[in-house]
């Protein structure tokens, strides 16, 4: 063991793994694996090998043997055993054993949350990796419960510019649309939203990002006013800095055009719909979809009017439109 402890004393960890593997596989000691794991290897592409030490019988029974020792003995040891845990959950994820990665990490948040309380920042990335692996998992429920936690320890410790804030928002807002709970997935975008609004480098780009994020589920949740409200905002943010003829604004003015379809408000969605036209005139190659959806609008907007001609012939546009953009995408595909 002496010349595989002074290969990883020199860094030389490839080399010092290739040993073990010859030698040790079969006779790996609790103290082995944890001097490994002092070292950082994560990064490594020795992830398989680390693993399989991990999973030796030697290790699944030196895990059980020392944990009530561990655990009520000596907290550092405690605190490298919770570790261990997470770094070999970490290792199993990326293998895509999930059930081993779940055992592992209930493991290491059991371990640290005897040191440290449920809500220590010691929890943190203990907290972030359940959720990811619950995630990975597709157990929605149980991976935003461990979000919320994350959310709860970042509140208390960071600074509410700092970005994690509204990393974590939209991770829990994401986890709940794939649930499609648009309705509690949209107070977490709209916190999303608060936090970066406070960050001194966010673009606006980003913002825009955003403010599509929360456009869209509130639609989903049937919530149009909310809607209405943050796509107004949304082409402001275009308007105040110097883009007004961004190309993707045409469809930001038919989409405010369809939720005011959607509030029954066919004044106001008229006005933007000409609004939309108009862009259609400054725009050198505006998009095809976005020509459609405006025809479509007209379609409806004079349909509810009682004016069957312009309704028809809107329709007709509309239908040529999709046509063309039918066209478009097979010769795209014909000619890669």
């Amino acid at each position: 063991m002496q010349h595989i402890i002074e290969l990883i004393d020199k860094n030389e960890l490839p080399k010092a793994l290739v040993e073990l593997g010859k030698e040790y596989l079969h006779n790996l000691t609790f103290q082995h694996i944890c001097y490994i794991f002092s070292y950082d290897i994560l990064n490594t592409d020795i992830k398989e090998l680390v693993l399989a030490f991990a999973l030796t019988r030697n290790y699944r029974e030196g895990v059980e043997l020392k944990l009530a020792v561990i655990g009520r003995q000596d907290s550092e040891k405690t605190r490298k055993f919770a570790q261990m845990c997470n770094n070999l959950s970490i290792m199993a994820k990326n293998l895509e054993d999930l059930p081993l990665a779940l055992a592992y990490q209930k493991r290491a948040v059991a371990t640290q949350k005897r040191l440290h309380g449920k809500h220590s920042l010691y929890m943190l990335p203990f907290y972030i990796n359940m959720s990811m692996i619950y995630e990975a998992m597709k157990e929605p429920s149980a991976c935003i419960g461990y979000a919320k936690r994350v959310l709860i320890i970042q509140q208390n410790v960071l600074p509410e510019t700092h970005p994690n804030l509204g990393n974590t928002c939209q991770f829990i807002g994401d986890a709940y649309s794939d649930m499609k709970d648009w309705e509690t997935a949209l107070p977490y975008y709209l916190k999303m939203l608060d936090y970066r609004q406070k960050q001194a480098d966010i673009s606006w780009e980003n913002l825009i990002e955003d403010y599509t994020e929360i456009v869209e589920t509130a639609r989903m949740a049937e919530n149009y006013e909310q809607a209405f409200s943050y796509q107004q905002q949304k082409i402001a943010l275009y308007e105040n800095n110097n883009a007004p003829n961004h190309p993707d604004l045409l469809y930001a003015y038919c989409l405010i055009a369809t939720i005011c379809l959607e509030l029954e408000d066919y004044d106001m969605a008229l006005t933007y719909q000409n609004h939309a036209f108009g862009l259609t005139e400054q725009l050198i190659n505006p998009d095809p979809c976005d020509i459609m959806c405006a025809y479509l609008n007209m379609y409806h907007i004079y349909q509810h009017y009682g004016d069957d001609n312009l309704a028809d012939a809107y329709q007709e546009k509309a239908q040529q439109a999709h046509k063309d953009l039918q066209k478009k995408w097979a010769d795209a595909k014909n000619n890669p």
